[in-house]
């Protein structure tokens, strides 16, 4: 079964707005695949420290396990989003532009 991960800007939105994007992404991605996946949301992952170094550090690690990235359209103005697709990019993760 396909592990997707999603990235896409967090920081600088409304919760409502962010979680309605991911939210919507997720169901895409679920159709894309017919629901034979699993699907990453970070921003639905649990809270850990309050620091943006901490949240990319998990985020690496579970993006690492993953054999798909999808990239909102918001992943432009994310450094976050940057670094994921980088990473990803490097260790051979397919990457997908939503």
């Amino acid at each position: 079964m396909k592990k997707i991960y999603l990235s896409g800007q967090i920081d600088g939105l409304e919760p409502e707005e962010c979680s309605r994007q991911f939210k919507q992404a997720a169901e895409t991605v679920r159709k894309m695949y017919d629901t034979e996946c699993i699907v990453i949301n970070p921003y639905e992952l649990p809270d850990v420290q309050n620091c943006w170094a901490d949240y990319m550090v998990r985020d690496l690690i579970i993006l690492k396990e993953c054999d798909v990235i999808v990239m909102l359209p918001s992943w432009n103005n994310s450094y976050g989003s940057k670094i994921e697709r980088l990473f990803a990019e490097k260790i051979g993760i397919r990457v997908i532009e939503l």
